[in-house]
């Protein structure tokens, strides 16, 4: 695979999990602190695991992404759920 490839590819996943994000959380969820809060430790391994895929695609870093883009989308559900009850 190529670099422009991989480049393709990491923001096709990042466009994945962004439309992912969007489809599980209220409106108005990203200007509430408290969710950047819950989903930053998160969101920030997922760019790690995803920069490690880009430097080496073998399968265990794409394991590692998949699994990072599993743990953004639960934090997002906690914070969804968390902003839920302050309504």
């Amino acid at each position: 695979m190529t670099r422009t490839d991989l480049c393709d590819r990491a923001k096709r996943i990042c466009c994945h999990l962004s439309q992912a994000v969007r489809k599980l959380v209220p409106e108005g969820i990203g200007r509430w602190a408290g969710a950047w809060d819950i989903v930053g430790e998160a969101s920030a391994d997922f760019m790690l695991e995803l920069a490690m895929w880009e430097a080496d695609p073998c399968q265990e870093s794409a394991a590692r992404v998949k699994a990072a883009h599993d743990d953004v989308l639960e934090a997002w559900r906690r914070a969804a759920a968390e902003f839920n009850t302050l309504a």
